[in-house]
């Protein structure tokens, strides 16, 4: 099997970035979909490493979401996510699936661009794949804004979570 090698030195990590949120999600018409609970939340985890473990397949992360249309051209890859966990999120009382972001340090500029994100997520099968990196378009979820820093080496490259301000 080959896989990405996250641990060299071309990619930077970012641990522990909000995906999901413990949250109800409903279908269009009103009926609930699914409770996207603390325990569906560690279901996501487990799915998630357990797809790495055995496949290698890191969840990407694109530019804005898929769509049904098989003529639309496929979105780049432009990070992965790995290491999924749950955690506490934020102050909220509420907890949160997150995960490890994977980047090159040279793509920084480009991907400070799009600082929100929004899960496609697969509620029968409880993963998350991809992941879309939003600009301007809200999300379905608060997760909090990301910004990336470009350090000289790799290793020193860093990915701050920033918190919108809540301003009127």
């Amino acid at each position: 099997m080959t896989t990405i090698d996250f641990n060299s030195p071309e990619w930077a990590t970012k641990p522990d970035v909000y995906l999901v949120d413990e949250h109800v999600m409903y279908k269009d018409d009103g009926s609930e979909e699914a409770n996207i609970d603390h325990a569906f939340l560690e279901d996501m985890a487990h799915a998630g490493n357990e797809r790495v473990a055995s496949t290698g397949d890191a969840v990407p992360a694109i530019i804005g979401h898929t769509t049904d249309d098989p003529n639309d051209p496929q979105k780049p890859v432009k990070a992965y996510f790995t290491n999924f966990k749950v955690l506490p999120f934020f102050d909220t009382g509420r907890y949160a699936l997150a995960a490890d972001l994977k980047y090159h340090p040279q793509d920084a500029a480009y991907l400070n661009q799009y600082p929100r994100r929004s899960v496609e997520a697969w509620i029968r099968r409880r993963q998350v794949d991809p992941v879309a990196l939003l600009g301007g378009r809200t999300p379905d979820r608060d997760l909090g804004l990301l910004r990336l820093s470009r350090g000289e080496t790799p290793a020193a490259s860093t990915l701050s979570l920033e918190v919108p301000l809540g301003l009127p």
